[in-house]
């Protein structure tokens, strides 16, 4: 009877641990995989987070769905890659009350009526102009030398067709264009202006239209539609290509209250 209890006791030994495993095998099945700790935060953690006010979510200021990301900046001032041109000498010190400073540079094309003094000046009195694109925080300084971030440069039309192609825009000799840092003023629209009859008598008016213009497109801005009849023409609009749809003639980028004249986006940009 000794040896029959000492052997059952044996067996029953030997057999616990194999019930054990078994079990275990259809706990691992059964019972779904544990969280993740990190998405488990324990009680301490849950009264830290309850006793801290709620963090207020970061606010992004609307985008302006004209305007692009900001330009490079300054770096040796550009020579055109076609055509010879003469440098306007001097410079002014910076217009604009506050903001970036942005250093151009004028230059002509040799062989052209226009001398590079007088198309400077009429670029500075433009760039400078109380309606103008240093309304929007910016300032504008001129130089004849050393670093600048974007040249202004007068060219027959031929020549503005070379250079604006370089950048892939195909103006035909037409229109002026801004590529990269260079803006590039087609001498035609220089002397008379667009062709529609709308803009007869406005010389001076369109000459501050195409350098507000091309210059916009350096600031980031796109190209607009006129508002409506009778309204102030955007100065990112194109009525050398789309015409004035009503609009008034006008050549600067704000109103005389300091209102920016802006537009319906233009299909296309």
């Amino acid at each position: 009877m000794r040896v029959r209890a000492g052997m059952l006791l044996i067996s029953a030994v030997l057999l616990l641990p194999l019930a054990a495993c078994a079990g275990s095998r259809r706990d691992a099945t059964a019972l779904p995989p544990p969280a993740a700790a990190s998405t488990t935060p324990g009680d301490d953690e849950r009264v830290e987070r309850a006793s801290q006010p709620p963090t207020p979510k970061p606010t992004t200021p609307a985008p302006k769905p004209t305007r692009s990301s900001n330009p490079k900046p300054a770096s040796p001032c550009l020579r055109p890659g076609s055509g010879t041109f003469r440098v306007a000498p001097g410079g002014h010190a910076p217009v604009g009350k506050s903001g970036r400073l942005y250093r151009y540079q004028v230059l002509v094309q040799d062989g052209i009526s226009a001398t590079p003094a007088g198309f400077a000046a009429a670029v500075d009195a433009t760039l400078g102009g109380s309606r103008g694109w240093t309304n929007k925080g910016v300032r504008f300084q001129r130089v004849s030398s050393g670093s600048c971030d974007f040249v202004v440069e007068l060219a027959t039309a031929s020549t503005s067709e070379r250079i604006c192609a370089r950048y892939g825009l195909h103006t035909g000799g037409d229109v002026s264009c801004r590529g990269g840092k260079e803006v590039v003023i087609n001498l035609d629209r220089w002397l008379h202006a667009d062709p529609d009859p709308a803009w007869r008598g406005h010389l001076s008016t369109y000459r501050d239209l195409v350098v507000n213009h091309e210059v916009g497109h350096f600031l980031g801005y796109h190209h607009m539609s006129c508002p409506g009849p009778g309204k102030p023409l955007p100065v990112m609009a194109t009525p050398y290509t789309t015409g004035l749809r009503g609009c008034a003639v006008n050549g600067w980028p704000y109103s005389a209250g300091g209102a920016f004249l802006s537009g319906p986006a233009q299909p296309g940009n």
